[in-house]
């Protein structure tokens, strides 16, 4: 989808020297009602916000063939919600919609309806991740807002997928809705002014006290639908932007990189950070808010960031490549193929929730939630190769989002084929832990002719534990 942003001033100005216009926001504009149509004919006409800000040529205020919408409706005053009706576009230059073939719509003679809309349409595995409108517990369904990854400098295709857009239309027959963001959208503009040609490769955000990323439940029936932070199956502070096929940026020369968070506030003594990572080098730009600022939903934010890391030009250690990572990916969907690893094809990977291997519970945010099903939910690498290592560094990342979930994570491996496994490290997860990223690193042991097994288990039976970045390196000598 192509779409615009308010420019709502110089938000961004806490990391950088930059201005920008103000401009007042602008609701999405109704089309013309509709004639009355036959339930096999159903058309729902969906606006997009008319901001006068264009963003580039990705965002102009249209729709596009390959755009879905989730839908529910209901009987005008009741709650009795349709599921999840998956539409499509019909026609890109109306924004009329249509339901996907099989999806049947309830539309009885005589009855009003009351309507909600979330766009983009998501699912996980084939189901929808919006289950109903009413955005009250986990079982109404989520939205997630969190690590992504964006193809080459100056794009911003892969924002659309977490460019949460709502409306709503009640006691009516013809649906004809406007559509608003929820969601921020921020573009940084990194200059490189060191001495030497880079490739960008990451930008890693930090919201400071500011839980900026998440899988979030909305009421769409609310008067006025939003973002809350306390309605959240998960939080986190910081995620990153991988940046694939990036090329390399001369002295001088500037990229674009864009970044969807929820709705936040930066009151005056907080911090924010922006990590740039590239090929010669990393560099973290932070800034301390002097006067609150606030990021609302439906702005577009500026930022322009220097990288000016000085290299020499001795020689350099190259960069470490490991010997396995999994670090869960942007997708929906966990499989091996989010494994960043030079030998992944004997791989397997299992996910057990304590009752027997599985569908994992969820992928939340680009990090891998243990299950409520039961104690004892893990997830397990089989025939990983050590590449020839008689020692391995491992590493990985647990969070954990209550305080009243404690729980103890426990790392276990073996020989590919062995009967028996061997406990190296178990991490207590406290209250004092809540919301803080736990890193935990260790050696192991391997026979360096052999495959190995090694599987993550959390103690208690709790959705409030996640596990990120799971890497084994070869020791530094």
């Amino acid at each position: 989808m192509k779409r615009n942003f308010i420019v709502l001033g110089a938000a961004m100005l806490a990391l950088v020297a930059t201005s920008c216009e103000n401009a007042p926001v602008e609701e999405g504009t109704r089309p013309e009602t509709p004639e009355a149509v036959e339930p096999a004919d159903f058309v729902l006409y969906a606006t997009l916000p008319a901001n006068r800000t264009t963003l580039n040529s990705d965002y102009t205020v249209e729709w596009n063939e390959s755009d879905q919408i989730a839908v529910f409706n209901a009987p005008t005053g009741t709650a009795t919600y349709s599921a999840n009706l998956h539409f499509k576009i019909s026609d890109t230059t109306t924004g009329a919609f249509a339901p996907q073939e099989g999806v049947e719509v309830p539309y009885e003679d005589g009855v009003n309806y009351d309507w909600y809309v979330v766009s983009p349409w998501r699912s996980t595995g084939g189901n929808p991740e919006m289950v109903t409108p009413a955005g009250q517990s986990k079982e109404d369904g989520y939205f997630p807002i969190g690590a992504a990854t964006q193809t080459g400098y100056n794009n911003s295709v892969h924002i659309a997928s977490s460019d949460l857009m709502v409306g709503k239309a009640l006691n009516t027959r013809t649906p004809s809705i406007a559509l608003k963001h929820l969601a921020v959208l921020h573009k940084f503009t990194v200059t490189n002014s060191s001495n030497k040609p880079t490739t960008i490769t990451k930008l890693t955000l930090n919201g400071g006290e500011n839980m900026i990323f998440g899988t979030f439940r909305i009421d769409l029936t609310a008067d006025e639908p939003a973002i809350d932070i306390n309605k959240a199956n998960a939080t986190f502070n910081e995620r990153a932007l991988t940046v694939k096929n990036g090329t390399e940026l001369a002295v001088g020369e500037s990229a674009d990189f864009y970044v969807m968070t929820a709705p936040f506030v930066l009151n005056t003594g907080e911090t924010f950070k922006v990590t740039i990572e590239t090929s010669t080098g990393k560099q973290t730009v932070e800034k301390t808010a002097t006067s609150d600022i606030t990021f609302a939903a439906g702005t577009y934010n500026t930022a322009n960031l220097v990288y000016d890391v000085v290299i020499n030009d001795e020689p350099t250690e190259p960069e470490v490549t490991p010997v396995f990572l999994d670090n869960f990916g942007p997708s929906a969907t966990y499989n091996k193929s989010n494994i960043i690893n030079s030998n992944v094809s004997n791989i397997v990977v299992t996910w057990n929730n304590g009752t027997g291997c599985g569908t994992h519970d969820a992928l939340e945010g680009g990090a891998l939630r243990f299950s409520s099903a039961k104690a004892s939910s893990l997830v397990k690498w089989e025939k990983v190769a050590v590449d020839g290592n008689s020692k391995l560094h491992v590493s990985y990342d647990l969070l954990l989002t209550d305080a009243t979930k404690t729980n103890k994570v426990t790392f276990k491996y073996k020989v590919t084929g062995a009967s028996s496994w061997t406990t190296v490290l178990a991490t207590d997860l406290t209250a004092d832990d809540v919301n803080k990223i736990k890193r935990v690193e260790f050696d192991i042991d391997v026979d360096p002719a052999k495959t190995i097994d090694f599987h993550v288990v959390g103690a208690t039976a709790t959705t409030n534990t996640f596990l990120d970045n799971m890497r084994m390196d070869a020791p530094a000598e």
